[in-house]
């Protein structure tokens, strides 16, 4: 098998596994979310995350990433907004 196909049977497997994601918010330093599939963009001040039915965007200032496991990660800092973007494109929904 190539590698091409071992990648497209990979994407097919995480597409069936999980379709959601938990997100806990405790206060204004921590947010943790689970089944995150990638980090797409970092920053002090914004941090971007991919999960099953979309992106988490993180917006606040001094925030970092802790705990970035197989299932879930770990946000500490001043958090200001969190924000999600389906991935049908339906726009961006402030929480």
């Amino acid at each position: 098998m190539n590698v091409n196909k071992l990648a497209g049977r990979y994407e097919q497997l995480k597409d069936k596994t999980r379709s959601h994601s938990y997100i806990t918010i405790k206060d204004n330093t921590f947010v943790e979310i689970e089944c995150c599939r990638k980090v797409t963009g970092f920053g002090d001040n914004m941090i971007e995350l991919e999960i099953p039915c979309g992106l988490i965007k993180i917006v606040g200032l001094e925030l970092r990433l802790k705990n970035f496991g197989t299932d879930s990660v770990k946000i500490y800092g001043r958090i200001h907004s969190v924000g999600f973007e389906e991935n049908a494109g339906h726009g961006t929904e402030e929480l």
